[in-house]
């Protein structure tokens, strides 16, 4: 059925969808609409700002999270990464302002507690091993092994490999990650982090783990809806 195109929030989850399967020019279309009907959906913002991360425009990116973050101070989205901070982190990697990422990230950290603050701790390690110094990875990595239950602990175990280089390392965590049908996991592996991950998205076994995506969120392997054999999914 064709969206009430004055329905603002519809657009929105539109976008978020188009996101999460891998159509983030078709997301930023729906974003758009979504915060121009309604400029004080936090929601549409954020996945604005995801679109854009997506598209390589970090430095937009990361102006909207900020201008997000003083119309939406409270907003935290579905998860406990403390909102529009997770995501000036992020576009502040993109853009290897390491040291603005760090600062970020150890605030944060030292603002949150348990599991947030745990993986802001995972994300801090993340930026040092990108600058040379590794111990902190290294210390994470025996972390998340001592704490199998974590339903991040190979995902992010993954990303540190990354970070330290082990291309072979990360693939095999990657590939034990139980569940993928999860924003931050998905939309993580399909964009974020381009020099991190930039060495994996070349290998065969990425377009693997694309595959094992879309297959988890319903889609075909190649990414067509389930009922389609031409076109991927439309916005």
């Amino acid at each position: 059925a064709a969206l009430r195109q004055r329905y603002a929030q519809a657009h929105h989850w539109w976008g978020e969808l188009m996101l999460l399967l891998g159509r983030p020019e078709r997301a930023s279309r729906r974003a758009i609409l979504a915060v121009n009907l309604n400029p004080d959906n936090a929601g549409a913002r954020r996945v604005l700002r995801d679109t854009q991360l997506a598209a390589g425009d970090a430095q937009t990116a990361l102006a909207t999270a900020r201008r997000a973050q003083r119309k939406h101070p409270d907003y935290s989205g579905s998860t406990g990464y403390m909102g529009w901070r997770y995501r000036k982190f992020v576009a502040l990697v993109h853009l290897q302002r390491y040291e603005e990422a760090l600062q970020v990230a150890e605030e944060t950290s030292a603002a949150t507690t348990g599991r947030t603050a745990d993986r802001w701790h995972t994300y801090r390690a993340l930026v040092q091993a990108q600058t040379g110094t590794p111990g902190p990875a290294q210390q994470r990595l025996t972390r998340l092994q001592d704490a199998p239950n974590d339903p991040l602990s190979r995902f992010h175990t993954a990303l540190l490999r990354a970070a330290l280089g082990n291309k072979a390392a990360a693939f095999r965590a990657f590939e034990q990650v139980a569940e993928w049908v999860d924003g931050y996991k998905t939309e993580t592996l399909r964009y974020h982090y381009p020099v991190l991950l930039g060495p994996l998205r070349e290998s065969t076994r990425y377009d693997a783990l694309l595959r094992a995506i879309n297959e988890a969120w319903g889609l075909q392997p190649s990414g067509h809806l389930p009922a389609q054999t031409g076109s991927p999914p439309d916005a």
